[in-house]
């Protein structure tokens, strides 16, 4: 019968389908993203030229350098949330020691980043105990919630690991605005960002948190956002973790 070969067609054309809807989102929303710094660029150029003083030639050429920064990092994040569009890579599931991996992970992410004061609390029941997961890219994921919450935070941001109903769950908390509620689920898209500040200092171009729904979707897990005890934003990872 050729019934499973149409069906196989259409599910192909309907993959090339999203594959394109998805490049043609991804080439306006970078188009957007660059005209910013670009347009800096170009001011701080022409004030450059016509700039006497070696204080503020110096000042031109710093903000020059953070638009520079700003460019890579965008497309930085742009290829690897392209990469993943593509599909689930080849995850090499390890059993890790996870209390200790998170520690260690918010104590390296944490480092320096902006004065923040950053806790991280276990549930004993976890401690010595191993979870089944891919460490690189669920460290992708735990390291953008720990640069998110950095990000908006005033003072302080928490890490909590606790097991619940069989399943592993990393609390992101920060004390900063939060997200109001009718914007928890579009978050998690692409190029997606509440604060419409175009100043650098903002930071941020919306593909870290679909980074991070992407990589806990590979692990069986989902994502959520609600209102942190701090009085800011609580991001949650849960998942199946195999807790051994």
């Amino acid at each position: 019968t050729l019934v499973p070969l149409a069906q196989s067609f259409n599910s192909m054309a309907d993959r090339i389908e999203e594959l394109i809807d998805s490049h043609k989102e991804l080439t306006n929303a970078v188009s957007h993203e660059l005209r910013t710094p670009i347009s800096r660029i170009r001011f701080g150029v022409e004030m450059l030229g016509s700039a006497g003083d070696e204080t503020v030639r110096r000042r031109h050429l710093q903000g020059i350098s953070m638009d520079v920064d700003e460019m890579e990092a965008l497309l930085s994040g742009l290829m690897t949330y392209a990469r993943f569009d593509r599909g689930a890579p080849e995850l090499v599931v390890q059993d890790v020691e996870i209390s200790s991996w998170l520690k260690d992970l918010v104590e390296g992410t944490a480092n320096g980043r902006g004065g923040h004061e950053v806790t991280f609390t276990a549930d004993p029941a976890l401690a010595g105990k191993t979870v089944r997961i891919e460490p690189f890219y669920m460290g992708m994921a735990v390291s953008n919630l720990l640069v998110n919450a950095g990000r908006h935070a005033q003072r302080r941001v928490a890490v909590a690991l606790e097991l619940g109903d069989g399943e592993c769950v990393i609390h992101v908390d920060d004390d900063g605005p939060g997200v109001p509620e009718e914007d928890r689920e579009k978050i998690f898209s692409p190029f997606v960002r509440l604060d419409s500040s175009r100043d650098r200092n903002t930071g941020g171009h919306g593909l870290g948190l679909a980074i991070v729904s992407r990589v806990v979707r590979w692990h069986g897990g989902r994502v959520e956002v609600e209102t942190s005890g701090l009085g800011g934003a609580r991001f949650t990872i849960r998942w199946l973790g195999s807790v051994s």
